[in-house]
Parts: C-alpha cells; structure tokens; sequence
C-alpha cells in the first residue's frame, strides 16, 4: 500500500537543494514562512511525497524527511522502517533564527536581516532540525528541545530533562523506565544485569521497569528494575505530562 502526503518544502534559490519539507498533520491545511524566504534565499513549495514500501530505503530526500515525520509522529516504530542510505540523502543545513539555509549562506543571510531589524541565531548546524519544530507530540515533556532531534520517537507520558538527548530513530517505548542523569545508552552499550551478566542494551528494547544508571565506582552502566511498588514509583506531581 502506497503511503502519500503532502508536504511544504524548501529548497536553496541558488542551487535547487531540498532544504528541508515539513509535513502538516494529515488534514491541516498551513502556510510557512521565514525571512530567509522573503530575502529570497530559499523558496517554499507544495510537494507530493509518495512511497511505494517502507521496507524499501528512502529513493530521495523528500522521502527521507517524510520518514524522519512518521517517526516523531508515532505512526512508525524505531527500526521498523528502512531509513538505509537516509543520513546520506540530507544536506547539512544552518538552522538559523531566520530560517534554514545551506551554511555557505549564512553570512549573507546575516548581512541581509539587519534591515529587517532582526539579529540571526544559529542554533545549529546539522542535518536534522529540532523535532518540536516540526512534530510536537502530546503527553511530552521536553527541557531543552535541541537536544531532541526530528525522528525521534517519544511516546505519551515521557520526559526528558535537560541532559537527556533523543537521536533520530530512537526512542521510548515501555512504560516505567528510567535512564540516569547524563547517562546516554545506545543499541551497543553494554548493560550489567542483576544477575551479573552483561548484554548489549538492544536485547532490552521495549521492556517496561528498567533504570539505567552508572555505577560510580565501576563505571560500568547497569541495569535494575525500578519495581514502583518497593520504591514508590514517580512524582506524579513533578511528571505529569497533561
């Protein structure tokens, strides 16, 4: 079955490069605009974005952006599309205050808003935007949303703090689950189980009730079951997400 939406895309005036496309919630009808667009340096289009598989890999860059949107949407689940070949579809870009640009842009681009009395941010440079530019998702709370990026799956009820950092096609999926302050845990990290054996933490995907934390005499990052109703669970107070 054919997977179609529409998009508003950006693409570069000078060399025709997709910037970016954002894709509206199905059924919301929204125009965008920035002022790298009004000085001319990018132009915004409306663009149909079709895929035949998502077990295929992405065959263009608009393609690319629309898998980026299912993710953070929720409709698809980490690592249960094909994203093969994706980080090479997307152009680094200055995610600018002004709008996004290609980097080589940036100083014009800087030059040309002081007459809109306007003094540019570059929060980033990189080949993902923050997701809450593009997706907010509900029953989530986020610190510090550049440490978020587009692709990121988050499902109702999480938190991230202010050192916590969610990459494109990754996520939270059970429930009750913990990972410790400023510690980052990838597919191959590998986790001490109470019973002393030590696994990749990619066997433990999706598992409800688990805290991941550093020992700070070790070092080596461990695993436990959070078990709400021996320590008393979360403050509801604090971490509630309506």
């Amino acid at each position: 079955m054919t997977l179609q939406r529409t998009g508003r895309r950006y693409r570069d005036v000078a060399t025709g490069k997709t910037i970016d496309v954002w894709f509206p919630r199905p059924g919301v009808a929204c125009r965008r605009g920035c002022l790298a667009e009004k000085l001319g340096l990018i132009a915004d289009d409306v663009v149909e974005v079709a895929i035949e598989s998502l077990d295929a890999p992405p065959l263009s860059t608009e393609d690319a952006w629309l898998r980026l949107h299912l993710l953070s949407e929720l409709a698809v689940k980490p690592n249960e599309i094909n994203l093969e070949g994706l980080f090479g579809l997307l152009q680094d870009i200055a995610w600018t205050s002004a709008g996004p640009v290609l980097p080589a842009h940036v100083d014009e681009l800087r030059a040309r808003v002081g007459d809109e009395w306007h003094h540019l941010a570059v929060p980033s440079i990189d080949k993902f935007p923050r997701m809450t530019d593009d997706v907010v998702p509900a029953g989530v709370r986020i610190a510090d949303a550049d440490r978020v990026r587009l692709g990121a799956y988050l499902s109702p009820g999480t938190t991230v703090m202010h050192e916590g950092f969610v990459n494109f096609n990754a996520g939270t999926l059970g429930d009750e689950c913990i990972v410790e302050a400023g510690l980052y845990v990838t597919a191959g990290t590998k986790v001490k189980l109470p019973d002393g054996s030590v696994v990749a933490a990619r066997t433990l995907s999706g598992r409800p009730g688990l805290l991941f934390r550093r020992n700070s005499q070790s070092g080596a990052v461990e695993v436990l079951e959070t078990n709400s109703v021996r320590w008393g669970g979360l403050n509801t107070t604090l971490h509630s997400n309506d």
